[in-house]
């Protein structure tokens, strides 16, 4: 039973993982495709590529707990089956420490993006008229 559970809370942490990291990836890129056009405002792609920016953070923010949840979840399986929190060598608490602060970092730049950057940008945007001409 211990190593289903743990199969599962191990897929689960792995797509969340692809799911945190992908969609920001993906995001970057379409803004590099859109460089390439001319840099007049389009305001039919341009709007297009804002709505499905934004609505990548949301998908983040639960992959991000996701990632959090199920990462706690290890030990608290290790400890359900045996009573104890499995013994980690120094270089496991190193490794621990780094990953918590990239979850950490992934966090900062999410709620930097989703909570400063996103309403900057769509009150630039709101200013430009519907039709494309200025």
């Amino acid at each position: 039973m211990e190593k289903a559970i743990y199969s599962i809370l191990l897929a689960l942490h792995n797509l969340a993982v692809v799911a945190c990291v992908a969609g920001p990836f993906y995001m970057a890129r379409i803004v590099r495709a859109r460089s390439r056009y001319e840099k007049r405002i389009i305001y039919n792609m341009d709007r297009l590529m804002e709505d499905v920016i934004t609505t990548q953070p949301p998908i983040c923010w639960a992959a991000l707990l996701v990632l959090v949840t199920t990462g706690f979840a290890f030990p608290a399986v290790h400890l359900l089956f045996h009573g104890t929190i499995m013994n980690l060598a120094v270089s496991g608490w190193i490794a621990l420490g780094v990953k918590l602060t990239a979850v950490a970092g992934i966090g900062a730049i999410l709620y930097w993006g989703t909570f400063v950057f996103n309403p900057k940008l769509k009150e630039l945007f709101a200013r430009f008229p519907a039709n494309g001409t200025f």
